[in-house]
């Protein structure tokens, strides 16, 4: 009986190891696996920070092919736009086109997808390399139909970019055909609908928006109002005399002192219409730097003050000096002194001055 216990316990204590060894291969398995299995380099390599923007790491073969594709011209960024042969973490060579046209040449997606259905999920991709860090946008989930508008779009338009891109071009160059493209984006059809009032031609609206930024371009075209958005471009001689040309008055008198200052400061000096503005500001009561300035560079100086003629009085008969002075709202006093008098005696055809 002893012995056959013995027994028992015995293949128990042998069935415990098997089942332990056969554990722990399957443990060892399950991790051999796991690390050979190619990580998703997305999250891997990939790090959020707080503005939804991921970092990527160089060696990755997704910004090795981002750096091919900034390299192309756009042209042939296009041909690129129907490769869907897939680079790594899911996107496609289409896909990393699409979002280096837009961040290099920024390609204009609003048009291009007019009429079809927004894409709901963009990445921000900033990738962090030793000689050229750069940030790219990309869109995973377009559809067959939104990524054929894109192409077609992108082959059909002379100029497929947005206003910020074409913004960029006319500084380069002004072209006419350039400059209508530019004229029929969102934000410079706000400017020409906002300034209708001042007659001016598409050429020299966008002659004053392209001597600054397109930030201020931006800005401007949410203006609510003409002289609001000529106050932001307070930045060229154009802008300037544009300003006395067609608010006169609102350059005069409403102006703080500081924007009258930078006003003057690119005003031409040889310009008529300015130095009748600096006439005029010498003749208000604006801050000693604006007088000064307006005098100095348009060489004008103050209008003499008038002194006021003195009022007269004929004195007729019945007259006396308390009726006179109740007359003209003075005091008796003042009007003795004004007059030297002696006495309140009175003579009809005495002229009295009225203080």
């Amino acid at each position: 009986m002893q012995r056959l216990e013995s027994k028992r316990a015995l293949h128990l204590t042998q069935g415990l190891l098997v089942s332990g060894a056969l554990n722990i291969l399957l443990l060892g398995f399950f991790l051999f696996v796991m690390t050979k299995e190619k990580p998703n380099l997305f999250w891997a390599k990939v790090k959020p920070i707080v503005n939804s923007t991921f970092i990527l790491e160089e060696e990755t073969s997704l910004v090795e092919t981002l750096q091919l594709l900034r390299k192309l011209p756009f042209e042939q960024l296009i041909g690129k736009l129907s490769d869907s042969s897939m680079v790594e973490d899911g996107y496609t060579v289409r896909d990393l086109t699409l979002g280096v046209m837009l961040e290099e040449h920024r390609f204009d997606i609003d048009r291009a997808l007019r009429g079809l259905q927004r894409p709901f999920e963009a990445r921000r991709l900033q990738i962090q390399t030793l000689d050229d860090p750069f940030e790219v946008t990309l869109y995973p989930l377009l559809s067959e139909e939104q990524m054929s508008a894109i192409e077609q779009f992108a082959k059909r338009e002379r100029y497929p970019f947005s206003a910020e891109g074409l913004f960029a071009m006319l500084l380069k160059q002004e072209e006419p055909d350039l400059l209508a493209a530019f004229s029929m984006t969102t934000p410079f059809a706000k400017l020409e609908k906002l300034l209708l009032d001042w007659d001016l031609s598409t050429d020299e609206i966008a002659h004053l928006v392209l001597a600054s930024d397109f930030a201020t371009f931006e800005a401007a075209s949410r203006a609510t109002d003409a002289k609001q958005f000529l106050k932001l471009y307070l930045n060229s001689p154009f802008a300037a005399e544009l300003l006395l040309k067609v608010d006169f008055s609102y350059a005069l008198k409403k102006l703080d002192d500081a924007s009258v200052i930078s006003l003057i400061n690119l005003l031409p000096a040889d310009s008529d219409l300015a130095k009748s503005y600096a006439k005029e500001l010498l003749n208000t009561t604006r801050s000693q730097a604006v007088l000064l300035l307006a005098g100095q560079k348009f060489k004008v100086s103050q209008k003499p003050t008038p002194k006021p003629s003195e009022k007269k009085y004929e004195v007729e008969s019945g007259d006396s000096l308390w009726k006179i002075a109740k007359k003209h709202e003075v005091s008796i006093t003042a009007l003795r002194e004004k007059n030297r008098l002696e006495s309140d005696t009175l003579q009809p055809g005495m002229l009295l001055l009225i203080p």
